[in-house]
Order: C-alpha cells, then sequence, then structure tokens
C-alpha cells in the first residue's frame, strides 16, 4: 500500500511540475496537517516574502486550511483569495476514498480573470494523474511488453553471433560445424564423435568445456536461432518453421522457443514483423 501511495504521488507531481512550467503558476503541495510536502518551481513564489506565510498559526495559515477543507468538501478545485488579496486555487487529493491532502496553485499574478480556466486545468490536470484511463494504460502496457520483446530480439542477434564458435579447438570448431550443416536432421553424438574420429565422452566433455553448452543444448539454440530468422523474413506456418529447424514436433518447438527465447514464436514473430516494417520505412524514404 505504502509503494501505491509514492506511486500516485510521484505522478502527482510531475503533473503539477508541469502544469507550474506552462502557466508560470506555482503549485504547493501540504499535508494534511498543512506542512508543506514539496513546492514547484520551489523558489520565487510571493508568499516566500512573508514571515507570516510560514507560521503555523498565522492568518495566512488559517485562511489556507479553511480553503483545503472546503477544497475536499467540494471534490473539486476551490478558487479562494488569501488575506493579501492574492487568488490561489485549492484541489484536495483524495486516495482510496480519503484525503490524502491538498494541492494549492498560486497566487495566480497573470490576473484573477483567469482564475476560472486555470482551475479547470488545474483539476483536469491532476485528475489525470489520480484517476488514468485504463484504455490508455493497457496501450502503455502492451508497448512495454513490446519493449521488452524487442530487448530480447537484439540480445538473440548477439547470441546468434557467439553461436559461431571461435575458439581454437579444431574438433571442436569441426563439431560446430557440422551441428550448423545438419541440424534440419537428427544428430546423433555417436555418429558425431565417429565423424569426427573422437570419443563420444570425450566429445562431450570437450565440447561443453569449450561452449558452454552440451550438444543437445547447442542443436536447439542453432535450431531456434534458424526459427527465428524464419518468423521474422517469411509468412511460413510455425508448422513449416518447426519442421525447417529441425523439430519434428510443433509443440516442442514451441515449448523450446520460450524457454530460450522468454517469449512464444507468435509474439516473437509479431514484434520481428513491426521492426520490419519500420525498417522497410526508413529504407524508403533513405533510397
Amino acid at each position: 500500500m505504502r509503494g501505491f501511495y509514492k506511486n500516485i504521488m510521484e505522478k502527482i507531481k510531475e503533473a503539477a511540475a508541469s502544469f507550474s512550467e506552462i502557466t508560470g503558476t506555482p503549485v504547493t503541495c501540504f499535508n494534511t496537517k498543512g506542512e508543506i510536502l514539496w513546492e514547484c518551481p520551489g523558489y520565487g513564489r510571493v508568499c516566500d516574502n512573508f514571515d507570516v506565510y510560514s507560521e503555523p498559526d498565522s492568518v495566512c495559515r488559517n485562511n489556507l486550511q479553511s480553503s483545503i477543507r472546503i477544497a475536499a468538501q467540494l471534490g473539486e478545485p476551490y478558487i479562494f483569495s488569501c488575506r493579501a488579496g492574492l487568488t490561489n486555487i485549492a484541489f484536495s487529493l483524495l486516495i482510496d476514498k480519503r484525503v490524502a491532502g491538498c494541492l494549492v496553485a498560486g497566487p495566480i499574478l497573470t490576473g484573477s480573470e483567469k482564475a476560472s480556466s486555470l482551475s479547470v486545468l488545474f483539476g483536469n490536470c491532476i485528475l489525470g494523474a489520480l484517476t488514468p484511463n485504463p484504455d490508455y494504460l493497457k496501450i502503455g502496457e502492451h508497448h512495454n511488453e513490446m519493449q521488452k520483446i524487442a530487448e530480447k530480439m537484439r540480445k538473440y542477434k548477439v547470441e546468434i553471433r557467439e553461436l559461431n564458435y571461435q575458439g581454437n579447438s579444431r574438433v571442436i570448431k569441426q563439431a560446430v560445424e557440422f551441428i550448423h550443416e545438419n541440424h534440419k536432421g537428427k544428430i546423433a553424438l555417436n555418429d558425431m564423435a565417429k565423424n569426427l574420429h573422437i570419443s563420444p565422452t570425450y566429445l562431450s566433455m570437450l565440447f561443453k568445456q569449450e561452449t558452454g553448452f552440451t550438444i543437445t543444448e547447442f542443436l536447439n539454440q542453432v535450431r531456434i536461432a534458424k526459427s527465428r530468422e524464419l518468423l521474422s523474413e517469411t509468412d511460413m506456418s510455425l508448422l513449416d518453421i518447426s519442421e525447417q529447424s529441425g523439430f519434428e514436433d510443433q509443440s516442442y518447438f514451441s515449448k523450446v522457443f520460450k524457454k530460450i527465447s522468454g517469449v512464444t514464436p507468435k509474439e516473437y514473430r509479431s514484434i520481428a514483423k513491426g521492426s520490419s516494417i519500420v525498417y522497410d520505412y526508413k529504407k524508403t524514404r533513405e533510397g
């Protein structure tokens, strides 16, 4: 609950700071005791020039407390004048059906005739931070998810390059080449060892030691790398892609793909195709 409250207050402060910067109107946040929590922009307020403003039981502070209570009762921005005749706007912060504090925009020095318009703008600005539209939140969540997938795609491209073994062992280089050339078919350890003129046990041990993968893990990495290319560059069905990548069973292919990639083949294709569209558009413009 504390984390939720902190997150909401950060959004409110961000909205208040934007309002303050655009309109040139200072915004102050008070807690339920009338104590200042923060100010935007935090300097240059007319009230700061008067000592009476900072005194807890001053006429200024009592007038402010009264305006805050009225704003809470109204549930909307409340325009009031302080004892110095300056116009302000109070807006009560209601979080989880409880008054959590109050925002005061002002004093307004551009003319009180603008107070009504500023009041509407101020209220809508803060309400937007308090009650975000679920439709926009859903879009935002989808965008964040797509960004995560895109980041994983960049990571996969690095991993694909790393699958081209650059070590010094001639035997393992040949083993890696064998896997790349024969990944579509069945690869048996004994057959590979026989082809390389080495014992299966020693091949397994050396392969793991030099690549960090078991032969089966490396084979799956190569197959999934191939499937990513097909998902990105073709409209082939998942069944055809699984077969072309060396998987006999589509269900097993999807399971291995999700385990290695962190996303399903369908999700990967979705973001990959989106990236291709952006790339093709830029390419056309540049051409």
